[in-house]
């Protein structure tokens, strides 16, 4: 399947907003970073709900986000971004992804103990915080780190 040209995706005016602030030409990464983030979301979450039935919440994420990492980092590198992995790439990720882990774990338990937003849901209302916040680290790695493919 291929990705359509970014005239065919001239209709998608809300994500065109987005990449114009992005310089315009990032339609298509925007496209495809929604399109690998919507596909983790559904794995991460149906994990998480599987773990919480025999685990706590917070080792349910946990596991969950291992599996989203692995499963988002590779295709963000190499399809959404079109970079090959480096060296220093995984470095800056792994130290990013760990301060990332912190956050979203911290932000879980403040939803879930000190919200009282049921433990089920509390990730999906987490969306729409550390969605935009890993796009714009990820982008930024990537196109630092990693080497653009040829």
């Amino acid at each position: 399947m291929t990705m359509p040209k970014r005239r065919d995706l001239e209709a998608w005016w809300p994500l065109r907003l987005v990449a114009d602030r992005l310089g315009g030409r990032n339609l298509r990464q925007v496209v495809l970073f929604l399109i690998v983030g919507v596909s983790n979301t559904v794995l991460t979450y149906v994990a998480y709900l599987a773990l919480l039935l025999i685990v706590h919440y917070g080792w349910a994420f946990t596991g969950a986000f291992v599996l989203g990492l692995v499963f988002t980092g590779l295709l963000n590198i190499r399809v959404t971004f079109a970079h090959h992995h480096t060296f220093a790439a995984w470095i800056v990720f792994g130290a990013y992804y760990g301060l990332y882990y912190i956050f979203a774990l911290m932000l879980l338990r403040l939803l879930v103990d000190d919200v009282g937003i049921d433990k089920r849901f509390a990730l999906l209302v987490m969306l729409p915080i550390v969605v935009p916040i890993n796009f714009v680290m990820t982008r930024l790695i990537v196109h630092r780190f990693a080497r653009a493919r040829s």
